[in-house]
């Protein structure tokens, strides 16, 4: 295999460059009409009433953060299986992060898991942050079910889910994002996730409150509201007629805006979001063939049954211990056969901004899930002889 297989890459064609292209030959490179054609998009794919683009995932869960009103002693729920930024954007605004356990097999939090994060809050969360890791589900029905009962605000990360579905209680199929169970959610667009803006993300939500102040804290906390202006001496001249120019900052806000050159590459890649993750089901479907074909000691990840994946990435579990070697042996092994590979995550509990005395008590599914998994290249271009390339590889690694 002369070319290098990555663990993950964008897809890209004619159609995506003839998209930002036309964007760049008009008059707005930014704030303009490709960024509210693409929410419009994306809020009908998911079937939610409101959708905020961003630019980036992290942006867009630190936006739901503060929308949410997550602030300074909060208590919140993310499991410590996750991208670092689950537990950064509540960080941020203040809140202690009370990390959960996951499924040693899947990576996902479940509901005992959330109750025993539950049971170590001293007072009650404000929110907590379910991750559909990889793509998979978290059971949100039961999750839903104790937060009703406690006022608990539900934060998606979907970042991972995008083209997803989840179960209802009806056992109806509704988009990852219409947020069925949830207050919001957040997707990321990251080259690697399963379409690309190059970088961007968007939160969802049915609350047309959250959506006001995911707008306003996505443009530096500024309105240009005549209903909402505050200091009249200002905003009206001396004929008592509204001063055109005029604008207020009423919070504290960022520039998390979005460009109309990754909305126009966003728009292109929408198109063939159902082509994407047709091809990717197949590809995810084909490596569990060749896998249980092949090996004792690997398996892949437990599949959620509580929706239709997004199938963001392909990982497996190893029995490292079997076989005698490390991950960082099999990794460097496969790379020397041109195959990428990744470790999606090492658990947030242990980096150094969120380590304690305690950090090595319990946690004892993330502690496994995290020796054993690796990432193998899972992209919609892969092949099948790509795969059996890879196949073949750890074949000859764990025989020798």
């Amino acid at each position: 295999m002369n070319n290098f297989l990555p663990y993950s890459k964008q897809s890209i064609d004619k159609d995506d460059i003839k998209s930002v292209e036309k964007v760049l030959k008009s008059n707005f490179l930014t704030t303009g009409p490709e960024v509210l054609n693409f929410e419009n998009k994306v809020k009908d794919i998911v079937g939610a009433r409101f959708c905020v683009s961003c630019n980036s995932g992290t942006s867009g869960l630190h936006l739901a953060s503060l929308s949410a009103g997550i602030a300074k002693n909060d208590n919140v729920i993310v499991p410590t299986v996750t991208f670092a930024a689950t537990a950064n954007a509540p960080k941020l605004t203040g809140a202690n992060v009370i990390f959960s356990d996951v499924d040693p097999k899947s990576g996902l939090m479940t509901k005992e898991h959330f109750l025993d994060a539950l049971n170590k809050c001293k007072k009650l969360p404000k929110a907590v942050f379910p991750v559909h890791l990889n793509g998979h589900h978290v059971d949100l029905r039961e999750i839903r079910d104790i937060c009703l009962n406690k006022n608990i605000l539900i934060i998606e990360d979907a970042c991972h889910a995008f083209g997803g579905k989840i179960i209802d209680d009806k056992n109806n199929l509704v988009p990852t994002g219409s947020c069925h169970y949830s207050d919001m959610t957040v997707f990321s667009f990251h080259p690697v996730k399963a379409i690309a803006t190059g970088e961007g993300g968007v939160v969802t939500t049915n609350n047309k409150e959250f959506a006001h102040k995911l707008k306003s804290f996505r443009n530096h906390g500024l309105t240009r509201n005549v209903e909402e202006f505050s200091i009249h001496e200002l905003a009206y001249d001396e004929n008592d007629k509204i001063n055109s120019w005029y604008y207020e900052i009423q919070n504290l806000g960022f520039n998390y805006r979005i460009s109309d050159i990754n909305c126009a590459l966003g728009l292109s890649q929408l198109r063939k979001l159902n082509n994407f993750i047709n091809k990717k089901t197949e590809l995810s479907n084909y490596y569990d063939k060749k896998i249980k074909e092949n090996f004792n000691n690997i398996h892949p990840i437990k599949k959620s049954k509580f929706g239709i994946s997004g199938y963001h990435l392909y990982p497996i579990l190893v029995d490292f211990e079997h076989f005698g070697f490390s991950k960082n042996y099999f990794m460097e092994k496969l790379k020397s056969f041109n195959i990428g590979t990744q470790v999606h995550y090492i658990p947030v509990h242990l980096q150094p901004l969120y380590r304690t005395n305690n950090s090595n008590t319990g946690f004892n599914g993330a502690k496994k899930y995290y020796r054993n998994v690796i990432s193998l290249p899972f992209y919609p271009d892969l092949s099948h002889k790509d795969i059996d390339y890879i196949i073949s590889s750890i074949s000859k690694i764990v025989e020798n």
